[in-house]
């Protein structure tokens, strides 16, 4: 487009071409990138554009996006260490001779030979993918790059040590659900809108597991700030995907809510106030267009593995019916007593 891009001038492009084609109430989405002007131009066209059928529009954050935002800021807190392992692969694959001499030294481990692909920084799963690829050889890795590095003369402070390779093993296997969960919702094949809160559960699970852990606390501090930022306020299209699941409905993700909000000083009650009122309109809406046809479910077996989030509601389940139990059966032994 040859002309400023500024939100004015980016609203005005997409209502030409919406009027032009004659679909100005027939777009489901429109994608665009994380640009300021570009969040701002679809403010003004969500002001201005009253959707049909009293639907809603959805200013929807990429996940991922948001994922690598908050994988990052935890990468800045190893970065010395990541460092030092990105520049000793670096090194041993930049040259044919020596790269040849490193396979010497990985047959005498028993070990295949392998040359390392470095990460671009700026996209966080390929860092991850470079360390956890190395993992296996980091014995060697050390030992060869170290021998040279003594060879040239070289400080011994750019040696890599035994607690590189444990401060990074720890940091990919904390890092392996956000990695996981970034392949789930980069889904094109399958929608993955019912699947975000799932993710996020597990993402959320993970910090607070390392959240007082010695080595990977202050990552973690970083890493809950940014999620706190784009994840404060719940997606209603998240919320929505979650309660059309039969196993979760929306007294389950209220729990869900409720227990990231708890552990992250966040108050969720005004959002599900205001999930519950939209739910409430759209069920209407459907009800009038569809409250007389009715369909069989036809259930298929589910094989795979369950989620956290189940986890957590399952518990949740069963330790409401140990209190009910636990009630009846106190209400049982004085009408008992009574009775004798």
């Amino acid at each position: 487009m040859d002309f400023a891009h500024t939100a004015d001038k980016i609203f005005a492009v997409i209502l030409s071409v919406l009027e032009t084609y004659g679909i100005t109430h027939r777009i489901l989405s429109i994608k665009l990138d994380n640009a300021s002007a570009n969040t701002t131009s679809i403010a003004l066209f969500t002001e201005r554009n009253i959707p049909q059928a009293r639907g809603y529009f959805f200013h929807q954050r990429c996940a991922c996006h948001i994922i690598n935002l908050v994988v990052q800021s935890g990468l800045k807190e190893v970065s010395n260490r990541i460092e030092r392992i990105r520049d000793a692969i670096s090194w041993i694959g930049s040259s044919n001779p020596r790269f040849q001499e490193f396979g010497r030294h990985c047959t005498l481990n028993g070990l295949r030979p392998r040359r390392f692909q470095t990460d671009m920084p700026v996209r966080w799963n390929s860092t991850f993918l470079m360390l956890k690829n190395c993992l296996e050889y980091d014995t060697t890795i050390s030992g060869f790059y170290n021998m040279k590095l003594a060879e040239s003369g070289c400080p011994p402070a750019q040696s890599l040590t035994p607690d590189d390779w444990y401060v990074v093993k720890i940091f990919v296997e904390f890092l392996q659900v956000f990695y996981n969960a970034t392949v789930t919702l980069s889904g094109v094949y399958y929608p993955t809108s019912s699947q975000a809160i799932d993710q996020i559960v597990e993402m959320f699970d993970m910090l607070n597991t390392y959240r007082e852990d010695d080595l990977l606390g202050h990552a973690v501090v970083a890493m809950e700030t940014k999620f706190k930022k784009y994840w404060s306020e719940m997606p209603f299209l998240y919320a929505l995907g979650v309660i059309v699941d039969p196993k979760i409905k929306l007294a389950g993700l209220e729990y869900l809510l409720e227990f990231i909000g708890n552990k992250l000083s966040i108050d969720y009650s005004d959002q599900i106030i205001d999930i519950r009122n939209k739910l409430f309109k759209v069920f209407c809406i459907y009800e009038r267009r569809f409250g007389g046809v009715h369909t069989e479910p036809s259930p298929e077996p589910n094989t795979q593995p369950l989620p956290t989030s189940w986890s957590i509601l399952k518990h949740r389940k069963k330790r409401q019916i140990s209190k009910f139990l636990f009630f009846n059966y106190t209400i049982c032994c004085i009408f008992w007593c009574r009775t004798e």
